[in-house]
Parts: structure tokens; C-alpha cells; sequence
């Protein structure tokens, strides 16, 4: 479905970044100790800048325990700067294995309050689900 909507989104002119949600992070934590080309700061932004982002396997690993304090600081930074920016002017899609109610027990409520103000919601086959902007 992101690839979809991605080349969708392409097609009409939009900037265009799809990623997966632990590479994300996983490129944050080498950040800290110097390991990763870039600084948080410009990987946020890198998300945050195009007119269209596809977040992949959002709440991967989540499925037994709660999300750790940086992971919430980082989506909530990701999905908050996309909502400042200004719902129309972005398309959020978010794919994800977790129901919404198993997204909204491993995230907290401000961002679970950001996915619901940025996409609406799909249902997948397989009992997964995906939430998709506006387009």
C-alpha cells in the first residue's frame, strides 16, 4: 500500500520519502554515539520536509512491551512537526502490524492522538492495520 501511494504521490509532483520505522530509530541510537552519517536533527527533518511520508512497520517489537521514552520522543517529533506543517499540506501514511487499539497500547495518548489527526485508518488483510493521510 505505501509503494502505491508513494508513486501516487509522485506522480502528482510530491516530495516523497518512505521509510521504515526501525531503520529510523536505528539510525537515531548510531547518531548518538557517532556511528551514523547524520544527526537526529537532520534525519527528523529529512521525514518531516517532503509533502509525502510513508512510516513502515510503525510498532515493530511492540507487540510485548511498551514503546521505550525515546521512541515516543521520536515519532511524537516525526508526527508533530508534519501536523505544525499543516495537515493539508502533508500526507502522513503509517503501516503497521498492530491493531490501533495495540498501536494506542504501546505509544502514548498524544500520539496516538497525532495518528488519528494526520491519517485515517485501514484495515488490512491479515488483521494488520495501515493508516493513510489524506490525499
Amino acid at each position: 500500500m505505501l509503494a502505491a501511494r508513494a508513486a501516487d504521490a509522485m506522480a502528482r509532483g510530491c516530495t516523497v520519502r518512505v521509510a521504515s520505522w526501525l531503520g529510523v530509530v536505528g539510525e537515531c541510537h548510531r547518531s548518538y554515539t557517532g556511528r551514523a552519517a547524520r544527526h537526529e536533527a537532520e534525519i527528523i527533518a529529512d521525514l518531516t520536509s517532503v509533502t509525502y511520508l510513508g512510516l513502515d512497520d510503525v510498532g515493530v517489537g511492540l507487540e510485548r512491551r511498551a514503546a521505550t521514552e525515546n521512541e515516543l520522543r521520536l515519532l511524537f517529533a516525526v508526527l508533530d512537526a508534519r501536523y505544525q506543517r499543516g495537515v493539508r499540506e502533508c500526507v502522513t501514511d503509517i503501516a503497521s502490524n498492530l491493531t490501533v487499539g495495540e498501536l494506542g497500547d504501546a505509544y502514548d495518548a498524544r500520539i496516538l492522538r497525532r495518528i488519528r489527526e494526520l491519517t485515517r485508518g485501514y484495515v488490512m488483510a491479515g488483521g494488520g492495520a495501515a493508516a493513510g493521510g489524506a490525499a
